[in-house]
């Protein structure tokens, strides 16, 4: 501001020489030292606990004139406490002229405690240098729920659970709870639904109820599915259903979240069998004449499955089952075209070797005595012409024979207690004829006889010995023979037919010692038999059957029968009597040997020409041997009969 002189003054003012200038000063205004705030997107923060650490900008808006600063502290809006949860130091922050944004770190620390959403807040305060607080002056940082803190749900135990539908005072029960464990953490209300899925993936309708909700409230660690049964008439066969848990989140589940229940089956689903005669009686009165007795059996209530059932006649003031009267009844024919059989126990093993497909295998069959025997299973195998089986631990083991093609195999499976054929392994046998099984020092072997008959070796085989070790079969010897045809085992002998003579091994392990040569001329097959303390050798020539007794270390000539055309022979015990079934061009027959006068007699003939294989089923009356079922093969015709001994018979059993 300048004095100036007045214009209507006769004289003219004249201006001091200093404080003629004076300065008018506009304060700052209009935020140009700026407004202190967090920005919009960081009032707010959610971190996981092992975030460590975080950044989080200070913003100085509107204008940036000027040196000014804030303060920043930090205080616990829910849970999270200062340096167990976060550290973060409280302090004031600079900003320099022209600077417009700071940053600051909080960090995060971890721990393996459960822990639900912890809150906390950094605060701006206290702004210099002219500067002022924006709208934004808190941020607030949660730190997730971590280390389990609502916890995982999951099933107790995975063991499947056996219910049935009616209660029985021996049985398992009708109903069953199903326990539910949340952990580490039980922090929160919870809820878990389920849902019992049976074998279709449907909801069950056997169970109740079938579906639902199960509630867990904060800090609670166990809960229960209680399930039951539906109590029905209708017949159901065992089946079996899966219990599946569920969350809106998959993090709420643990690792075991399905259980399974296996509901028995019910109300006699595959019926109840009874047997009346013709007119509809459990009794019937008939005259003593040659006439055959009808009865029905009846199966009523639930009718789903085959079945078959034993039926078997009992002897009271009749007789039917004692004497030396040999009896054969057909019981069972099969729609399946079998060259060879083979017992294991309750199972039977039909070998096949005619009807080969496009692949050169033929298909065999295994049938489970059930009453009768029932197909349970098929295997395709080339060629097979034997099969020998064997016990190791408890388990079941088979070994089909192959001879086929040089290049052929046998094969090694197990066999479980429902029929289940399990293939283990591939023995390379090279056209094999004959196989046997013995133990010695604890350990089982396998004696397979092959064919290596060649252009150069005409006459050439091989007797290989296998030991059994787990699920397989080691080679642990072999012997090299001429002219072979079949080969048997007893005790700790080896015995070995060829054409011209019999030559008998003594075995420990896998040591082989000759001990013996019976010099026999036409040798067609061998069939040997410990019977009454003494061991029986019966050597079938293409004219006679000639018997041999083990007498000390050595077989000695016991008896010859003439017998034209026998082509194969067995031995076999039927309660305390030997027999031997002999198969001939002019048919078959069973004979019978006399232990007191040594003799072999005939005792059953067939006119047809038949190979007859004695199956030692083990499941008559007594056990062991007492029932025998003997497999014939004729015509294209599988028959299995039992074998019967009758003295002046008031019946002929079944």
């Amino acid at each position: 501001m300048k004095l100036l002189g007045d214009g209507d003054s006769s004289f003219h003012p004249t201006l001091a020489a200093t404080d003629t200038l004076t300065q008018i000063f506009i304060a700052a205004n209009d935020g140009t030292r700026g407004e202190f705030e967090f920005p919009e997107e960081y009032r707010f923060l959610s971190v996981n606990e092992s975030a460590q650490m975080i950044e989080i900008p200070i913003s100085r808006a509107y204008g940036a004139y000027g040196d000014v600063s804030v303060f920043i502290y930090s205080q616990t809006s829910s849970n999270a406490l200062l340096d167990q949860d976060y550290e973060f130091e409280a302090r004031e922050i600079y900003f320099s002229s022209g600077v417009s944004v700071r940053v600051v770190n909080a960090t995060i620390l971890e721990d393996s405690s459960p822990e639900t959403d912890e809150v906390f807040e950094l605060v701006l305060a206290s702004p210099k240098g002219g500067a002022t607080l924006g709208q934004y002056k808190t941020c607030r940082v949660t730190i997730t729920e971590n280390d389990g803190a609502g916890g995982v749900i999951q099933f107790v135990s995975n063991d499947t659970v056996t219910l049935q539908e009616s209660f029985a005072a021996d049985g398992y029960p009708t109903s069953v709870e199903l326990e539910l464990s949340r952990g580490p953490g039980t922090f929160g209300a919870v809820d878990i639904s389920y849902v019992v899925i049976d074998e279709l993936g449907g909801e069950t309708t056997q169970i109740q109820p079938s579906s639902g909700t199960i509630s867990f409230s904060d800090q609670q660690a166990s809960a229960v599915i209680s399930l039951s049964v539906i109590d029905d008439s209708v017949p159901e066969l065992s089946q079996s259903v899966t219990v599946s848990i569920s969350a809106e989140y998959d993090s709420l589940l643990g690792v075991i979240t399905h259980r399974e229940l296996v509901i028995l089956q019910s109300d006699s689903p595959n019926g109840l069998l009874s047997i009346y005669t013709d007119t509809n009686s459990t009794y019937i009165d008939i005259e003593e004449q040659p006439s055959v007795v009808t009865c029905n059996i009846y199966r009523t209530g639930g009718l789903l499955g085959d079945i078959s059932v034993s039926v078997v006649t009992e002897p009271l003031s009749a007789s039917a089952r004692s004497g030396s009267d040999l009896h054969v009844a057909t019981v069972q024919q099969f729609d399946f075209t079998a060259s060879g059989y083979c017992a294991l126990g309750d199972y039977l093993m039909a070998l096949n070797v005619v009807d080969v497909d496009t692949t050169g295998s033929s298909t065999s069959r295994l049938y489970k005595l059930e009453g009768s025997y029932r197909h349970v299973a098929d295997i395709s195998v080339s060629g097979a012409v034997q099969c020998v089986s064997y016990y190791d631990y408890d388990q079941q083991y088979i070994v089909i024979i192959s001879q086929g093609s040089a290049e052929s195999v046998s094969l090694l499976y197990s066999i479980s207690q429902s029929g289940v054929l399990s293939k283990l392994e591939n023995i390379p046998t090279r056209g094999a004829v004959s196989a046997a099984v013995y133990r010695s020092d604890d350990s089982t072997y396998i004696t397979i006889l092959n064919s290596v008959n060649s252009d150069n070796e005409p006459q050439s085989f091989t007797l290989q010995n296998y030991v059994a070790q787990e699920d397989r079969l080691i080679l642990s010897s072999q012997l090299q023979l001429v002219s072979a045809v079949s080969v048997q085992t007893v005790a700790d002998m080896v015995i070995v037919a060829q054409r011209d003579s019999v030559k008998i091994y003594s075995v420990s392990a896998d040591m082989w010692t000759l001990s013996q040569t019976i010099s026999v001329d036409n040798v067609v097959d061998i069939a040997v038999r410990q019977h009454a303390n003494s061991v029986l050798l019966f050597i079938v020539t293409t004219s006679h059957i000639r018997v041999y007794s083990l007498i000390e270390s050595s077989f000695s000539s016991l008896t010859d029968l003439s017998h034209e055309g026998v082509d194969s022979v067995a031995a076999f015990t039927l309660i305390d009597t030997l027999m031997v079934s002999v198969s001939s061009d002019s048919g078959s027959s069973i004979l019978v040997w006399n232990n007191t006068n040594s003799e072999l007699s005939v005792q059953w003939r067939s006119n047809s020409t038949q190979d007859l294989v004695p199956l030692s089923t083990g499941t008559g009356a007594g056990g062991g041997d007492r029932e025998v079922m003997l497999g014939s093969l004729t015509d294209g015709v599988s028959t299995i009969s039992l074998i019967s001994l009758l003295d002046n018979p008031d019946y002929i059993p079944r």
